[in-house]
């Protein structure tokens, strides 16, 4: 996980910057793992920024994810210092790059099935599910997933296709559902033995993708004589990395122009995914245990947060390219 995001930096440096450009640089920080983002924003210091801009590389925004990312990236600036402007990218939920880029995943994925019933195949568009409670406060995070599925599917034009939230927390409280298990018993009693899995509330391969659809759900789906197919995630594919550098920050396009230093954020947890594979292989539950210093909120496993981005303004750069 962690080279993926190491992969999708080097790649947005490099589509920043252009041929022989320097004038972008891209770091990666994570909120659970090393690199810290306290770590990512003392080293961004030494370059002397005059802006900030924070781009979390999960499409949905919720205060529990993406929020979470924001406030750390606050609590390192309260700590260290900056006298530089600071804004963020919160959502990028409908943007027509990943919109596209998720549609042309699921039409490869379909190969997969009997050319005879491929176009009659159901669509599973699932994201991972957040306690209930965020309801409450009128989080976006359910509509914003939604959204996305709404995008892709006036694309590929799906005969059926359903929404689930995947990977509930083992805490006590309720999560958002219907739950994949249920969609999956829904569409067996429609009589429907094919269906396509397409996580789009994930960018890339990891646990929840690896272990929960490669294996649970595909375990469960053959239980029921039932094929079950995934879409192939984004990774650090090209396709991805256009489509960031397309997201215009807060301020507009004309603000990339401006632009000298980029801190990618995320992609925690590859350290811990084959510890958490072996426990639910030993038939044991879930447990990601966050750092002392980095709480995970009763029992949540951050749902989309894989990459972040911070980009910053070099004043060196700046001050020798100001276009």
């Amino acid at each position: 996980m962690l080279g993926i995001t190491r992969e999708v930096a080097r790649g947005l440096e490099q589509k920043l910057n252009g041929p022989g450009g320097e004038r972008y640089r891209v770091y990666v920080g994570l909120r659970h793992w090393h690199p810290y983002i306290k770590e990512a924003y003392a080293e961004l210091l030494d370059d002397q920024p005059v802006r900030l801009i924070g781009l979390c590389m999960a499409p949905q925004y919720s205060s529990m994810s993406i929020g979470a990312y924001i406030s750390k990236v606050e609590e390192a600036r309260m700590a260290l210092g900056g006298d530089f402007p600071v804004s963020y990218v919160q959502s990028w939920h409908r943007h027509p790059g990943l919109v596209k880029a998720i549609a042309e995943n699921i039409a490869a994925a379909l190969q997969k099935f009997p050319a005879a019933g491929r176009a009659l195949v159901p669509i599973i568009f699932t994201a991972h599910s957040l306690p209930e409670r965020i309801l409450q406060t009128k989080d976006p995070y359910p509509e914003e997933v939604r959204g996305t599925m709404e995008g892709v599917c006036e694309l590929v034009k799906p005969v059926t296709a359903r929404f689930a939230f995947q990977s509930q927390g083992r805490s006590g409280e309720k999560w958002l559902g219907p739950d994949v298990e249920s969609i999956l018993e829904d569409l067996h009693r429609d009589g429907h033995r094919q269906v396509l899995i397409a996580p789009i509330g994930f960018i890339s391969d990891h646990v929840e993708i690896l272990y929960d659809v490669d294996i649970e759900f595909k375990r469960l789906a053959g239980s029921k004589d039932m094929q079950l197919e995934r879409i192939p995630m984004l990774n650090a594919s090209m396709t991805l990395i256009e489509t960031d550098a397309e997201i215009p920050p807060v301020g507009g396009r004309q603000l990339w122009r401006h632009l000298a230093l980029v801190v990618v954020l995320g992609g925690e947890r590859e350290a811990r995914h084959e510890e958490v594979r072996r426990q639910r292989d030993d038939g044991h539950e879930r447990e990601l245990s966050a750092q002392p210093d980095e709480e995970l909120p009763h029992g949540f496993a951050p749902p989309s947060a894989r990459f972040a981005g911070v980009y910053a303004v070099s004043r060196r750069t700046f001050m020798n390219n100001p276009g």
